[in-house]
This record gives C-alpha cells, sequence and structure tokens, in this order.
C-alpha cells in the first residue's frame, strides 16, 4: 500500500504515524491509535509481514490515518502509559489534519490502555476495537505468578503490594465512563483463551457493558485462543466498523 511513513520522538518516546499517499492538508481525516499488545513495539504497525498489515492496508485505502506510540513491550497499562498515549494524541492533532475524535484498535494488552483513555478522555475516542483484548487486570495477575511479578515491575511496586494498587486501577472498573461517553465497542475473542480469559474479559465484560446501556458486539471463535489466527483479524469488518462510529 503506498503511503508516507513518519517517525517522531516525543520525550522518553517515539511515536510511528502512516499516512495515505494522497494525504492533503485540506482535507479532514479519520484516524485510528493502535494500542500495542503484550510484545510489541510502536513501529509495529509499520510491519509489513505481522498478522494486522491487512487492517493497516484496509484502513489506509479508506483514507485513515493511522498511529501508535513505544510504551514496552510489557507495559501492563502502567501509568505512564498515558501520558505517552498524551503526547501522541496532541502531536497528531497539531501536525495533521485529523478529527478531534479518534478510533482506537487495541490488541491483547493494549486493552490495558485503549479502555482508560476512552474512559479518561471521552471527547477524543469515537470508538473502540478489540481483538481478545485484555480488559481485567486483576484477574490476570492472579492467573499465573509469572504475570504478577511481571505486572509488578512494569507498575514499580513489588508483587505483594501489586493488588491494592490494581484493585483501585483496573481498567475493566473504568467500563461506566465509557458508556456514559456513548462509546460503542467491537471485539472478538476465542472461547478456549487461556491468556486474555474469555469469561471475565469478553463475557462478563459485554454483559456488564451492556447492562449499564452501552453499545458493544461480542465476536466469538469457538476453537481459538490467544493466537494470532487470520480469524480474529478482520480487515473489512473493522474498517466498517470504524467508519460507521
Amino acid at each position: 500500500m503506498n503511503s508516507k511513513f513518519f517517525t517522531v520522538n516525543l520525550g522518553k518516546t517515539t511515536a510511528y504515524i502512516i499516512v495515505p499517499a494522497s494525504y492533503k492538508k485540506q482535507k479532514n481525516y479519520k484516524w485510528v491509535i493502535y494500542h500495542s499488545g503484550g510484545g510489541e513495539w510502536g513501529c509495529v504497525i509499520t510491519h509489513r509481514w505481522n498478522e494486522k498489515s491487512g487492517i493497516i492496508d484496509k484502513l489506509l485505502k479508506n483514507d485513515f490515518i493511522v498511529c501508535s506510540v513505544s510504551v514496552g513491550p510489557a507495559h501492563w497499562g502502567n501509568p505512564k502509559t498515558g501520558k505517552a498515549y498524551k503526547a501522541l494524541y496532541k502531536y497528531v492533532r497539531s501536525n495533521f489534519t485529523v478529527s478531534k475524535k479518534a478510533c482506537l484498535l487495541a490488541q491483547s494488552m493494549g486493552g490495558l490502555t485503549s479502555l482508560p483513555w476512552a474512559a479518561k478522555n471521552p471527547g477524543t475516542v469515537k470508538c473502540l476495537y478489540g481483538i481478545y483484548p485484555l480488559f481485567d487486570l486483576e484477574g490476570i495477575i492472579k492467573l499465573k505468578k509469572q504475570f504478577r511479578v511481571s505486572v509488578a515491575q512494569a507498575w514499580d511496586t513489588t508483587p505483594k503490594l501489586i493488588f491494592s494498587k490494581v484493585k483501585k486501577l483496573n481498567p475493566v472498573n473504568m467500563l461506566d465512563l465509557a458508556v456514559k461517553s456513548k462509546i460503542p465497542v467491537m471485539q472478538r475473542h476465542g472461547l478456549v483463551d487461556k491468556v486474555v480469559l474469555y469469561k471475565q474479559n469478553a463475557a462478563d465484560f459485554a454483559a456488564r457493558y451492556r447492562t449499564a446501556g452501552g453499545n458493544l458486539k461480542l465476536i466469538t471463535l469457538k476453537k481459538y485462543g490467544h493466537e494470532t489466527y487470520r480469524g480474529f483479524f478482520n480487515p473489512a469488518e473493522v474498517v466498517k466498523f470504524f467508519l460507521s462510529c
């Protein structure tokens, strides 16, 4: 896909921005902020060989600007990530002709940054599309000791103290703010996901979101878990959802 690519230093982090080759400042563009998953840096949106490249290409073909920022491969939604996404948002809004509200695309661990951003900055978000997004941080640190240790390190605390810290700031408990701001959500999740558990992060989350009055569509894949199976990455569906918001 023909496009223009920009790399920008934003203090202690780096932003990555891709615009359609036909980009003109006179036009107001829709845009997407990608919230990265575990093991990823913001530059993942520029890679031509990963599972998301089809989605990125489809977005660019439909005149979306796509951007992301590096918050670390094991960020676990720590409080510092919010500052990075704030810097990214301000930079793109100041240097490109984009709408005030961006669409959010999140994969796995990216759910821990996208939901708090939507909840705390509702005036900046149109909608959220999640690919097996992790929303319940408290649940995953109870799942395995290795997760608890990794989360504690990302949050600058100890494995013993992480529970009390996360309990207050667990993204899943911020959903009411996103609902209040009428932010629609769509997500795909595998029923046999053994990392980002389906019940806590999809079924229960969807039920709570809808009960609170929110608009959420959940698509399940019966035989698949936490993997890069192509069924989780549907370019046409993502673009259609973002265009409808």
